[in-house]
């Protein structure tokens, strides 16, 4: 006895065979997206991680300026201005609380 499918059974399996890649193709595009945008995220972070080590580097070293220019204030200084620098770290560090 011979095998044979009629033509409506072809179809009826193409279209399951469609839907199952349709199905698997969609997984693997969100899959893909997720990680393309856990990428960015990751990539995100970094550049906000160096932006910070910058900024806490030059605050580090303006109050290491002034620290050093407290022992060596003399009375030829001019204090209003050494009290404008003093204002202007704080003011840059005022936003990290």
């Amino acid at each position: 006895m011979l095998f044979t499918i009629s033509p409506d059974q072809w179809l009826a399996f193409a279209a399951v065979v469609t839907a199952c890649m349709g199905v698997i193709t969609t997984v693997v595009g969100l899959r893909r997206t997720s990680k393309q945008v856990k990428d960015k995220s990751d990539e995100d972070c970094i550049d906000r991680l160096r932006a910070t080590r910058k900024e806490s580097e030059e605050l580090a070293e303006a109050l290491h300026g002034l620290r050093m220019a407290r022992y060596n204030y003399t009375s030829n200084d001019d204090p209003q201005g050494r009290l404008k620098e003093m204002d202007d770290v704080l003011e840059r560090w005022s936003h990290l609380e």
